[in-house]
């Protein structure tokens, strides 16, 4: 059993783009589109190939290349104490376009200490804790930490 892998750029406005065919015997595929073509829009569609023959085309699938990392980072606003083990972090998130999050933006990650000397970037990093928001926010609630002397 063998498959034939159909694939080509997504254009809005036309269905007559050139399709890529590979031909594959693993039930999956990866094809590298190049650095330039991150999160786009591809249509793909499989054909099954085995001893009687050739099948039919699946229907046309929507599927996006891989995002890469951002290269914009948040800006922090403020960090403000909620109670003694408990505070909320604010920033500016990247704006979630294609061209600044080079994809969509799933969350972030909110890095803390505790105790003291947590003002020297990049010195402390292997004592940091952290805590996921997901989604495209511009808050976090930190809670759990340890109360303050």
């Amino acid at each position: 059993m063998s498959y034939i892998v159909y694939y080509r750029k997504h254009e809005d406005d036309k269905d007559d783009g050139q399709w890529e065919v590979v031909k594959t015997e693993e039930t999956f595929h990866n094809v590298v589109v190049g650095a330039d073509n991150y999160y786009l829009p591809y249509d793909v569609q499989v054909q099954a190939n085995n001893e009687k023959g050739v099948g039919p085309n699946s229907s046309i699938a929507l599927v996006y290349s891989a995002e890469i990392l951002p290269t914009q980072q948040p800006t922090f606003v403020a960090a403000n104490a909620v109670n003694g083990t408990a505070g909320i972090v604010e920033w500016i998130g990247v704006p979630n376009t294609r061209e600044a999050a080079h994809g969509q933006i799933g969350g972030y990650q909110i890095n803390y200490w505790q105790g003291i000397n947590t003002l020297c970037e990049d010195t402390f990093e292997s004592e940091a804790q952290s805590i996921n928001i997901y989604g495209d926010a511009t808050e976090g609630l930190l809670i759990g930490m340890e109360p303050g002397e």
